[in-house]
């Protein structure tokens, strides 16, 4: 049971008067003021206002008309990709009234741009090729796009003895580190989501399959069911200081059993398979006795790694298995963000992931570390589970 709640009308009185209706706004889709708009308007959906605010209403607005497609800003998390989605998820909620015709730049620019990552040997979910393919689930269909996809993973992917496997480009390029990237949101695990899904809609189904097969093999040899933790690898690294396989402490979506636990829950979900779901179950249940700081690497209240993303992972386990073992973890890592809130002195000083630095506190309101990506991750809980559409750009959906 829990004992405290989330301070909504705090954040909701905080909201009416935020920064983005002032000063330029930030578009970025997991870090800028995106977050809280999102926020906004699912608070309003739940609360079944028939109005959205009119500071949610002007920044759209705001939004659709500055809109800037740029290939040296194509991304999902930070650019023209994501601008994209949020104007395709809108779109379908019925907030914004697109057709076809006004989604052609859009349709034309995401491929291009995703395609070209993909060439690059970037498949990445937030800054690569898949987080084209979360536009195109958006946009419905079956696209082009996913086919070219498969094909081209097929003709960049490393095939040997080892399995399949795929280098991380992004880190190469800026760290000069070779390695294998397992993660779920920067990494492997995120290819075989989107290997299962497109194969689960019929696309490419053989060759999906082979490359899901393949890279499962490279992958599991490194998996290590122990009791104490740090099961699933972060990365394989080739060269540089310390090569070999890493792990992580970390419980979170982007790193660490209690996200790989939800990758194969869903590679399951799309794929049938009772060897994910076993896989699943034996990295999901291990991460349960898991509470300490020190043993879950989390400090502060954010989605992508902090208290209320752990909260909600263990949402969407309960909401897919009924396994109440995870309800009591969510409950568990609901209080731990509550009590967060509290100890930093409410929702306007909540922090982000380098909390604290030499000059003080950093206040982060964004989705992905700040208080709109926890709150939206709680409203979401509060409410079993509805309109929780926006975690499709977690690949969570």
């Amino acid at each position: 049971m829990i004992k405290t709640e989330f301070p909504y009308h705090a954040l909701d009185a905080m909201a009416e008067t935020y920064p983005y209706l002032s000063q330029p706004a930030s578009f970025y889709l997991l870090s800028g003021d995106l977050g809280m708009v999102f926020y906004q308007i699912h608070r309003a959906l739940h609360q079944q206002e028939t109005e959205l605010p009119p500071e949610v209403e002007l920044f759209l607005e705001r939004y659709t008309s500055h809109m800037h497609l740029s290939p040296q800003t194509y991304s999902f998390a930070e650019g023209g990709t994501g601008f994209s989605w949020v104007l395709a998820y809108l779109n379908n909620l019925g907030i914004l009234e697109f057709d076809d015709e006004d989604f052609a730049e859009l349709d034309t620019f995401v491929h291009q741009m995703g395609m070209h990552q993909f060439q690059l040997g970037n498949y990445d979910l937030w800054y690569g090729g898949i987080g084209s393919a979360l536009y195109f689930w958006e946009r419905g269909g079956d696209h082009p796009y996913f086919a070219q996809a498969i094909d081209t993973l097929d003709q960049t992917a490393i095939k040997d003895e080892q399995g399949i496997r795929w280098l991380y480009q992004r880190r190469l390029a800026f760290e000069g580190k070779e390695q294998a990237d397992f993660g779920f949101a920067h990494g492997l695990l995120s290819v075989m989501v989107f290997l299962a899904r497109v194969h689960q809609m019929g696309i490419r189904k053989e060759k999906s399959m082979a490359l899901l097969e393949g890279l499962f093999k490279f992958l599991q040899p490194a998996i290590k069911l122990s009791a104490e933790g740090r099961n699933f690898p972060s990365a394989l690294q080739y060269n540089g200081d310390a090569p070999g396989v890493k792990f992580t402490n970390r419980l979170a979506f982007c790193y660490g059993d209690l996200g790989a636990a939800c990758a194969f829950q869903l590679i399951g979900n799309y794929t049938g398979q009772d060897r994910f779901f076993e896989l699943a179950q034996q990295l999901g249940h291990r991460t349960l006795g898991r509470q300490s700081a020190e043993d879950t690497g989390l400090s502060f209240g954010g989605m992508c790694h902090g208290f209320y993303g752990a909260a909600y992972l263990y949402a969407k386990l309960h909401h897919w298995t009924g396994d109440k073992a995870y309800q009591t973890a969510m409950e568990f890592w609901q209080e731990e963000g509550h009590a967060f809130i509290e100890r930093v002195g409410g929702i306007k000083n909540f922090c982000g992931d380098a909390a604290f630095t030499e000059s003080g506190t950093i206040i982060d309101h964004g989705f992905i570390n700040g208080s709109s990506g926890a709150a939206l991750a709680q409203l979401t809980i509060d409410n079993k589970m509805q309109h929780a559409g926006w975690d499709r750009m977690l690949f969570l959906s």
